[in-house]
């Protein structure tokens, strides 16, 4: 009769036939692939999962079991020496490969890791590097930055140079008062670096009724930052856990119905301002570094209530009002700042990030 180690991988009776365990594969894994045993590839978080960096990337992500078990047999058969015949088919069975992936899960363990994701306030990563804001360089993304967001384009110097008369144009038109202008561009500049201690946050409303170019400008923002961008309803939930690393938080649909936060709104903005709540990925309580910019978008008829005697948090307001108007015909007897609209701006916005 086979017998079953205490790993669940079969065991022959004979020595010819006899296979190693799952642990002893593992360990061969480890001797045969190096950098796997220093955890610049996976790391495993009990109750949590398996995560994963791309070795292009260099960006971690959580993956599914699934997934280990299919990359554990490809990596167990190329580079493990001396596979029998008989431990090549159990590697690629699906019981054993659970097995075997609990037991890399084992080496590979990291209960620290969720709090090292994206808690680097210095850095901001794109498809191709990432920007250190503590060096000041730009530089390739490394798998101990420890980072899961990117903004999701690849910057490029000549496709910079090309778009910037375009890029400066669209914001002349949105915002043409240039303190206004500059006040915008520098508040979102600043959100490349995590680190907030400016006291200010930012109100987005209209000077003109309708066709003001808010909502396409904060489809612009979203599209610049992505994953470093959560964009929500003022009465939609948000666990706080969706919040850690990200770097710009726009709250849509604000009304004269709903009050304002002021302690957090204060609390937010004045640096080292920690948030308890879930870690991503888990159930299990935790705080992160707040990192993100905060941007209220409403109509001026439509303002929140909030306290007016709290002068910390009335120092924070910066109010930017969308002064101009977009319309299909433009004729001279039009108030000033007002643009023919293009309907197909959007489709720029992805050339013009890089």
């Amino acid at each position: 009769m086979p017998r079953s180690d205490n790993h669940g991988m079969l065991l022959a009776n004979s020595e010819d036939d006899a296979i190693r365990s799952h642990k002893q594969l593992i360990k061969a894994l480890f001797e045969a692939l190096p950098h796997i045993h220093l955890k610049q590839v996976f790391r495993y978080v009990d109750g949590v999962g398996t995560f994963m960096c791309d070795e292009t990337t260099h960006v971690w992500n959580k993956v599914s079991n699934l997934k280990i078990q299919n990359v554990l047999s490809d990596l167990v058969q190329s580079n493990v020496s001396n596979l029998s015949p008989r431990e090549t088919k159990l590697v690629g069975q699906f019981n054993n490969l659970t097995y075997l992936r609990q037991c890399f899960q084992a080496f590979m363990e990291d209960p620290e890791f969720i709090k090292k994701l994206d808690n680097n306030t210095h850095l901001f990563a794109l498809q191709n590097g990432v920007l250190d804001s503590l060096t000041k360089e730009f530089r390739p993304l490394c798998w101990d930055d420890h980072v899961s967001k990117t903004c999701g384009w690849a910057y490029s110097s000549y496709e910079s140079r090309l778009y910037m008369p375009e890029v400066k144009r669209y914001f002349e038109t949105v915002f043409p008062i240039q303190e206004e202008r500059d006040y915008v561009l520098h508040f979102l500049g600043r959100l490349l670096d995590g680190h907030r201690d400016e006291k200010q946050f930012l109100i987005l409303t209209d000077k003109r009724d309708g066709n003001n170019g808010k909502t396409t400008f904060v489809h612009l923002m979203k599209r610049v930052f992505w994953s470093y961008a959560v964009i929500k309803n003022y009465n939609a939930p948000c666990k706080n856990s969706k919040l850690k690393g990200v770097r710009l938080l726009i709250v849509n649909e604000l009304t004269k119905r709903q009050k304002l936060n002021c302690g957090f709104l204060r609390a937010a903005t004045i640096g080292d301002y920690c948030l308890d709540g879930r870690n991503m990925y888990s159930t299990k309580a935790g705080e992160f570094m707040w990192q993100a910019g905060i941007v209220l978008v409403m109509n001026k008829n439509h303002f929140p209530k909030f306290d007016v005697s709290d002068k910390a948090f009335m120092q924070r307001m910066v109010l930017c009002p969308f002064r101009s108007k977009f319309v299909q015909v433009f004729d001279t007897t039009q108030e000033p700042h007002t643009f023919v609209c293009d309907s197909d701006i959007k489709k720029n916005f992805d050339n013009w990030r890089s």
